[in-house]
Order: C-alpha cells, then structure tokens, then sequence
C-alpha cells in the first residue's frame, strides 16, 4: 500500500498522528507537511515541504497547495491520498479537489462544526466515490449521515502515550508536582482555550462545598493566569496552576496526578477529546458536559459524569456529588478503555485503506 499522507500543520498531535501512522499503516509513506525541522518520525518515507501559512487564510495559497498535492501524486501514483486534517480546509468548499479525482482521497475531520455553510461544505468536500471521510466519534459519523454523506467510517482517536501512562504512579506524580495528597484534585488539562469551558469551570468555584484542589495545567491561551487567580475565593478550593507548553512527560505527569479530569466544553466544540482518552487510560473519573461527542462518549462508556453544558452551577453541584464518593469501573468503562490502545487505531486504519482500494 502506498499512501500520500498531507497535513497542515506538524505541531502537538498532528506530529503524534501523522507519525504514527507513516511508521504502521502502508509499506510506501510520502508525506506533504509545512516543515521538517520538527518533525520526527522513525518510519521509512520520504517529505515534501509546501511552504504555507494556513493564518492568512489566502485562497490563492490553498490552490497553491492542491496543486502541489497533485502534482506529487502525478509523479508517485498513490494507493490512496490521505488528508489529515479536513478541518481547517473547509473554508474553501472542496474547491481544488477535483484535481485529486485520479486517486481514492480519504479526509480526517476531528471536529463537527454546526450551520448551513458547513453542511454545504462537507458536501462538496466528500462528493464523489472516490471520497471518504474518516471521523472519531459516532456522534460525527451519525451528523455526518444526517447530511445524506454515507462514506463515512468511525476509527476511535486513540491515546499514543497509552503505555507511558499506564505505567505512571499516581501519588508519586503528586509529589512530583508539588500537589496535596489529601484532598481530590481536579484537573483541567491542556490550553485554556475559551471553547475548552475554562470559564465554565471558575463561575463554577464560588458554589462547590467540598474542599477540593482545581489543577489547570496546560499552555495559557484565551483564559489567562491573572483571570484564573480572581476566582481564587471560595476557601474550601484550592487553585493551583501550571500554565506552560508542556512536555509529553510533563503532561503525563500532570495527568495521572488528577483524581478527576474535568472537561466544561462548551457549544462550540463538537469532538474527540484528548484528556477525556488520555484519563480514561489513567483510570480517572471524567467530569463533562453532556453536550455532541463528549456527553455521548461520557455517558455510554459509563466514564463518569455529565451535567447541562455551559450550567456552572450545575457542574458545582456535580463536583460537590462525585468527590464525596468513589467507586468501581464499569465494564463499559473498561472496554472502552481498551478500544484506545494504539494498535487497534492502526489495524483499523490499514483495515479501512484495504477496503477503501479494493472497492
């Protein structure tokens, strides 16, 4: 099998992703990425840099790029044509891709975004038989199948660092980071993106009861430090922060020192979530709320809790309710946890390009 792979970008988990699957999902891997000097792969395949700045957001630059997809192709012939990330694309309505329409195109979208100009744009992006795309929650697939696009397949987003974190010791991490010992800690892991719930989560502070520990770790972004320590009110709760680029041994750490990862999302995002996978392989209570792929995944893996999306109050009182107890996991909760194993991600990738080709 022989697979053009194309990415927008090779920072955080397009490097992991796109990594991964040139090191075990075709015996030929070229890859078309925006620069090499990051990238770091041990899987046998060969780059082609295409200088773009996806921030511009220029139409004449995307036209630039699919050019330059076809124009590789021409020369290499792929099996299949895979591109990573469907998402930032959709601007640009599909146009250009019929230039691709000699070989089977595959498009990973990670997100569901709402509205009639989406819905048109995921339309045209995957008209044709020879189009597929490929999304990480059932809850995706079935929106997707709402818009009459019935080329879809479901591959569960998996936890790369899966053995990593099995293998951490969750009061040693504690200690490690400087955390109480004594009290639940809840962890709000990754950038403090304003779709995340950040704020969600502090409007939820003046309202828990129980003494608890908040612990944000992750990149600052939207929700900055100075914000975070206003709501630094409430007696019973301890904020402690870790705002920084973290390393992967310094997320890791950061993760299975938690007791709890809380996940406020909020309507604007509709997804596959990283810490929800990355806890679960921690074997943490998750916290979220219920709305699209997030509430879906909580609820029918019996991972832990939801509550109305955007309802702070609601979350207080949730918090306040999970803390005072702790229980077993479900069997649920435990097959889902092992559907997150690197592996069965691959096999399912090879499995749906075999299917794909030999249609």
């Amino acid at each position: 099998m022989k697979v053009l792979f194309v990415d927008t970008s090779i920072d955080g988990h397009h490097q992991t992703y796109l990594s991964g699957l040139l090191e075990n999902c075709s015996e030929q891997a070229y890859a078309f990425i925006p620069e090499d000097e990051k990238f770091d792969c041990k899987g046998e395949y060969r780059k082609v840099i295409h200088p773009i700045d996806w921030q511009k957001k220029s139409l004449r630059d995307y036209l630039k790029w699919i050019e330059g997809i076809a124009s590789l192709a021409k020369k290499i012939n792929p099996d299949i044509i895979h591109i990573l990330d469907g998402d930032t694309i959709m601007r640009y309505f599909g146009m250009g891709l019929r230039k691709l329409d000699s070989w089977p195109v595959i498009i990973t979208y990670h997100h569901f975004f709402e509205g009639k100009l989406r819905r048109l744009s995921y339309k045209m992006m995957l008209n044709g038989k020879n189009r597929m795309a490929i999304v990480h929650t059932s809850e995706i697939k079935r929106r997707l199948k709402e818009y009459n696009i019935v080329n879809v397949e479901h591959i569960e987003y998996p936890v790369f660092w899966y053995k990593q974190i099995s293998n951490c010791n969750p009061l040693e991490c504690k200690m490690k980071l400087d955390l109480p010992v004594d009290i639940p800690i809840l962890g709000i892991i990754g950038a403090t993106d304003r779709y995340k719930g950040t704020m969600v989560l502090l409007e939820s502070i003046k309202y828990i009861k129980n003494e608890v520990c908040i612990f944000f770790a992750g990149k600052e972004s939207d929700i900055k430090k100075e914000q975070i320590e206003l709501y630094n009110t409430n007696p019973k709760v301890k904020i402690i922060t870790r705002l920084k680029w973290l390393t992967q041994n310094e997320y890791i750490d950061c993760l299975v020192a938690c007791d709890y990862i809380v996940l406020p999302y909020t309507k604007e995002f509709n997804g596959a979530s990283g810490p929800l996978a990355d806890g679960v392989v921690a074997n943490k209570n998750i916290i979220g709320s219920d709305y699209g792929s997030l509430g879906k995944i909580i609820t029918e893996n019996k991972l832990g809790n939801v509550f109305e999306v955007d309802n702070s109050k609601m979350l207080a009182q949730l918090i306040n309710k999970v803390t005072k107890k702790s229980g077993q996991k479900e069997v649920e909760y435990l097959n889902y946890k092992e559907k997150l194993k690197p592996d069965n991600f691959y096999e399912k990738y090879k499995k749906v390009y075999n299917k794909f080709v030999n249609n």
